[in-house]
């Protein structure tokens, strides 16, 4: 899904993410395209950093990942940022 929650207000965006994770209980991956920390903590299980096309980083959003995702979007304002650079992916019960 690319940006699936661009332009929602949190409730909308909370029904979105209920509905990634009723898909993946049933054991499907996903991947998410998303600038929006608070919506991959509330759906999402694993991250992958991308720069220029290459995934950078790597990591399950477990204790230390919830840390390294928010020290990512806290260096250089990346919230909200469109740099196609900045993009993450979260995943979807699997590992990568």
């Amino acid at each position: 899904y690319d940006e699936p929650t661009s332009g929602l207000d949190l409730f909308h965006m909370q029904q979105v993410a209920e509905g990634i994770r009723r898909v993946r209980e049933r054991g499907i991956t996903q991947v998410v395209i998303t600038h929006d920390p608070e919506f991959a903590l509330s759906c999402c299980t694993h991250v992958a950093v991308m720069d220029r096309g290459r995934i950078t980083e790597a990591y399950p959003l477990e204790e230390s990942g919830i840390s390294r995702l928010a020290s990512f979007f806290r260096s250089k304002g990346r919230r909200g940022s469109a740099n196609p650079q900045d993009s993450f992916f979260a995943t979807e019960g699997v590992k990568l």
